[in-house]
C-alpha cells in the first residue's frame, strides 16, 4: 500500500509533466504565431533604444516597406539630385499627386536612404493630418528630438525645439513635403521647379508589383496559369497604375488563388464599383477588401475610426484593448490574446 508520501510525490510529478505539457504547447503556439505574423508584419530595429527592459516592438506592414519599391526608382534619383544639388541653407522639395500613386513611399524611401542619413544629422518626420494641430505638429517633432523629455507647454515645446536645432549642424537643411494639392506645396515656399509629380506605373510595372502580392503564397510567387493572369491583367486595368489600388487588390485576390470563379466575381464587383459606383480605383479596392472581411474582424477594423489620422500604435496595446472591449473571446486551447495576434495576421 502506498504512504501519504508516495501518493503526494507520485502527484507533484504528475504536476510538474502537466506543467511541462503546457509550457511546451505555449512554446509552440508562440513559434506559430510568429510565422504567421512574420509573412505580414515586420518588427522594427529596436537596437539603438538603450537599455530599457520594457520596450514594445512595433510592427509594419510589408506593404509599405520602404526598401521595397517598383517603377519609382527614377522618382527617387530625380529628388535626392535636388536635395543633394542644392546650395540653400534650407532647401524645399514637393512631391504632389493623387493619393494611391507612392508619395509617401517615395518620402519614406528617402527619409531611410543611406546617402540622405549620412548627409543630415537629424532626421524628423511629421505626418499632418486635415485635422491636425499646431500643437501636435510641435510635439511630434520634440519627441523625435528628445525621445525622453516631455514638456505639456506649448512654448516650452517651440524652446526646445529650437534649442535642439541650434546644437545641431542645420547648414543646407531639406524639408520634403507630399500632399496632393499643389498649392499647400507652393504656400510652404516650394519652388514650382522643385515639385515631383510622380507618374502611374506602366503596364509591366502594374504586373510586377501586382504578382509580388498576389502570388505569394504560389510556387515561385508565380501566376499558376494562363487564366489567372488573364483574369488578374483585367482587373490591373481597372487600377489605372495606382500603387496603393494594385497592392490592395492583389492581397485581396491572394488568398483565392486556388478559385478562378472567385477571381472573376471580384473582378465583376470591382467593375461596378468603378463604373456604376463611379469611385476611385483606390477606394474601389479597398471597399472590396472591407467587404470581404468576416463580422469579427470588421468589428475590430472599425475601432481605428476612433484614431487621428496617422496615429501611430503598438500591435500588443491594440490586441489588449480588443479583448477588453470583449471583441475577442478564447477558442479551444487559444487564448484571447493570441486570437487577438491571429486577427491582425488575417
Amino acid at each position: 500500500m502506498k504512504t501519504r508520501l508516495d501518493l503526494t510525490k507520485a502527484l507533484l510529478a504528475d504536476t510538474e509533466n502537466l506543467k511541462s505539457k503546457k509550457l511546451k504547447d505555449i512554446n509552440a503556439k508562440m513559434e506559430a504565431m510568429e510565422r504567421s505574423l512574420g509573412a505580414y508584419l515586420k518588427a522594427q530595429d529596436l537596437s539603438n533604444h538603450g537599455d530599457n527592459e520594457h520596450q514594445i516592438v512595433k510592427y509594419t506592414t510589408q506593404d509599405y516597406d520602404p526598401s521595397e519599391i517598383i517603377g519609382l526608382e527614377h522618382d527617387l534619383e530625380k529628388l535626392k539630385g535636388w536635395i543633394f544639388g542644392t546650395t540653400n541653407v534650407l532647401h524645399r522639395v514637393g512631391i504632389v499627386g493623387m493619393g494611391g500613386l507612392g508619395k509617401t513611399t517615395i518620402a519614406q524611401k528617402i527619409f531611410n536612404d543611406e546617402e540622405v542619413t549620412k548627409r543630415y544629422e537629424k532626421m524628423l518626420w511629421v505626418s499632418v493630418s486635415q485635422n491636425s494641430s499646431e500643437e501636435r505638429i510641435l510635439r511630434s517633432m520634440q519627441e523625435q528630438l528628445e525621445p525622453n523629455f516631455s514638456m505639456s507647454d506649448e512654448s516650452q515645446i517651440m524652446h526646445k525645439i529650437n534649442q535642439a536645432l541650434e546644437e545641431s549642424n542645420w547648414w543646407n537643411s531639406c524639408v520634403i513635403i507630399t500632399t496632393r494639392n499643389e498649392e499647400v506645396a507652393t504656400d510652404m515656399g516650394v519652388d514650382k521647379s522643385q515639385i515631383h509629380q510622380p507618374k502611374t506605373l506602366n503596364k509591366d510595372e502594374s504586373w510586377l508589383l501586382f504578382s509580388k502580392f498576389a502570388f505569394a503564397r504560389c510556387r515561385g510567387k508565380r501566376c499558376p496559369d494562363a487564366q489567372f493572369e488573364k483574369e488578374g491583367r483585367e482587373i490591373l486595368d481597372k487600377c489605372g497604375g495606382l500603387p496603393l489600388a494594385i497592392k490592395t487588390v492583389a492581397a485581396l485576390l491572394a488568398p483565392k488563388t486556388n478559385s478562378l470563379v472567385q477571381w472573376n466575381e471580384i473582378n465583376k464587383n470591382f467593375h461596378e464599383l468603378i463604373v456604376e459606383g463611379k469611385i476611385s480605383s483606390v477606394m474601389a479596392s479597398l471597399q472590396l477588401s472591407y467587404d470581404e472581411l468576416p463580422t469579427h474582424l470588421k468589428q475590430c477594423l472599425l475601432c481605428f475610426s476612433i484614431y487621428p489620422e496617422d496615429f501611430e500604435m503598438h500591435a500588443e496595446q491594440l490586441v489588449h484593448w480588443w479583448v477588453g472591449e470583449g471583441l475577442i473571446q478564447g477558442k479551444g486551447s487559444k487564448t484571447a490574446k493570441e486570437m487577438g495576434f491571429e486577427y491582425l495576421s488575417d
